[in-house]
C-alpha cells in the first residue's frame, strides 16, 4: 500500500534534483544572516557589510563540515583509494555516476571553521567593526539556522532515535506519525527535540544574555563562547540517543561535543583574564577598534584609550578624535577614476 503521507526527499527534473535537506540548510543560513544584519544595525554598523562576510563564512562552514566528516568516517572513503587515486578523490568530493551527491556533513567542523573564518574576515576587512561585538550579534542566529536545518532530517527520515510509542506525539498529526514510522515502528524524533532546544538556545543567547541590561555586565565574546557551551551540551546529551546507524564511529561526535563545551568555558575564562589582566599588563589591543594614531576604542567599555590602555580624559583630544571619526570623508572611487581619465586626456 502506498503511503500518500510520505514526504519526498527532493524534487526536480530527471537527474537534476534539489534535496529538501539542502533547502532547509540554505533557508536557515539566510535567516541567520538577516537576523545578524538586524542585530548589527542596532549596534550602529552598516548591516550590508555582513553580506560578503556571509559569502565567505557559509561556504567555509560547508567545507569544514565535509572535512570533519571525512576525518571522522575515513573508513567509508579509504576503500575507494585502493581502486585508484582519482576515484578516491571523487568519493571525497561526492562525484558519482549520477552526478555530484555529497552525503555526509559533520556540523561541528562546519561551525568551527565558519566562525573562525568569519572572525578573521572581520578583523582583516571590517576594521571599523569590533570583531567580538559582531560575533555576539551574529552567532546566536546559527542556533536558529541549525534548528531549521534539522527539518531536512525529517524529510530524509534520518537521525532518529529508538522505537517508542507514538501516543505522546499524536498531537502533531498523522502526517508526522507516518513520516517517523520507519522499519516497522515509530521512531523518537530527535531532530524535533534538538530543533526546539536550539530555538530555546537562540532566545537565551540573543534576548537573555543579549539584553542590553544584562550584556553590559558581560565581556564581549561571552555570547559567542556561550554558543559552544550550549550546542556542545545539547549534542553530547542527544547523540547517544540516536539509532546506532546515525552515530559516528567511536562516538566521536560525543567527544567533539564535550570539546565544544570545554572550548566555550576556557574561552570565556580567557576573555575575562585578557580584559582584566593581560590587556593592561602587556598593552594589547587584540579586539579594540583603532580610530587614530595610538588611540583606540576599548572592546569592552567603548571608552577611548591610548596605546598603553589608559583612558583618555583630555577633553581637547577627545573632541578632535570624535570630530575626525565623524567627518573623516571616505575616498570616492568615482571621483578618483574621473580624475585619472581627465589627467590622461590632458596628456
Amino acid at each position: 500500500m502506498i503511503n500518500i503521507l510520505a514526504l519526498p526527499t527532493s524534487f526536480g527534473i530527471g537527474n537534476f534534483q534539489i534535496t529538501f535537506y539542502s533547502i532547509f540548510i540554505l533557508t536557515g543560513a539566510l535567516l541567520a544572516l538577516f537576523i545578524g544584519m538586524y542585530r548589527v544595525k542596532k549596534l550602529g554598523y552598516d548591516p550590508h557589510r555582513l553580506e560578503n562576510l556571509f559569502l565567505v563564512a557559509f561556504p567555509s562552514g560547508l567545507i569544514g563540515a565535509r572535512i570533519w566528516y571525512i576525518i571522522c568516517q575515513w573508513h567509508e572513503f579509504a576503500p575507494a583509494f585502493k581502486e585508484g587515486f582519482f576515484k578516491g578523490i571523487g568519493g571525497l568530493l561526492g562525484i558519482t555516476s549520477s552526478g555530484i551527491q555529497i552525503s555526509g556533513l559533520a556540523i561541528e567542523g562546519g561551525v568551527f571553521l565558519g566562525i573562525v573564518v568569519g572572525i578573521l574576515f572581520v578583523m582583516r576587512y571590517r576594521k571599523e567593526m569590533k570583531p567580538l561585538d559582531i560575533a555576539d550579534a551574529v552567532i546566536p542566529g546559527i542556533l536558529l539556522a541549525q534548528a531549521i536545518g534539522r527539518w531536512g532530517n525529517f524529510f530524509n527520515q534520518e537521525v532518529y532515535g529508538k522505537i517508542v510509542s507514538p501516543d505522546s506525539w499524536s498531537w502533531l498529526g498523522n502526517w508526522f506519525i507516518e513520516q517517523m514510522t520507519i522499519n516497522g515502528g515509530f521512531r523518537e524524533p530527535l531532530f524535533l527535540i534538538e530543533s526546539l532546544i536550539n530555538i530555546g538556545g537562540f532566545l537565551i543567547l540573543a534576548f537573555g544574555l543579549g539584553n542590553k541590561f544584562v550584556k553590559k555586565y558581560l565581556t564581549p565574546g561571552t555570547i559567542t563562547f556561550g554558543y559552544f557551551i550550549w550546542y556542545g551540551t545539547v549534542r553530547a546529551i542527544l547523540e547517544p540517543l540516536r539509532d546506532p546507524a546515525f552515530i559516528m564511529t567511536d562516538y566521536v561526535s560525543v567527544a567533539t561535543s564535550i570539546v565544544f563545551v570545554i572550548f566555550g568555558v576556557v574561552g570565556i575564562s580567557l576573555l575575562y583574564a585578557y580584559r582584566y589582566y593581560f590587556k593592561k599588563r602587556f598593552k594589547l589591543h587584540l579586539f579594540d577598534k583603532r580610530v587614530s594614531k595610538d588611540v583606540y576604542v576599548d572592546f569592552a567599555t567603548d571608552k577611548y584609550i591610548d596605546k598603553d590602555n589608559n583612558v583618555i580624559t583630555d577633553e581637547e583630544i577627545l573632541k578632535n578624535i570624535k570630530t575626525e571619526v565623524i567627518v573623516k570623508p571616505k575616498p570616492d572611487k568615482k571621483i578618483k577614476v574621473k580624475k585619472e581619465v581627465e589627467e590622461k586626456d590632458g596628456e
